[in-house]
């Protein structure tokens, strides 16, 4: 759902030009639709466990992955200019 707006953001600064560009791309994309999975799935839960118990383990680790690439992706901005 928030890949295209994300997308269009990429394309329209030449973000791939950069190195860990496309790994930061699609981990964060990969934590938005994590997470709205997530609030998809916080409407219909039967107790707030099972929610956390989601969120920690499926959004986590996408996020995890995420600030990870798109850190690694700063810096080589930042060393550029």
């Amino acid at each position: 759902m928030y890949y295209d707006y994300l997308n269009a953001f990429w394309v329209g600064y030449s973000m791939s030009n950069y190195n860990y560009a496309t790994e930061c791309l699609e981990n964060y994309s990969l934590f938005m639709d994590s997470f709205h999975l997530w609030y998809l799935t916080s409407t219909r839960r039967r107790t707030y466990t099972e929610l956390w118990d989601l969120f920690f383990t499926v959004a986590g680790t996408d996020f995890n992955e995420a600030w990870y690439k798109c850190y690694l992706y700063y810096d080589d901005i930042s060393t550029t200019y």
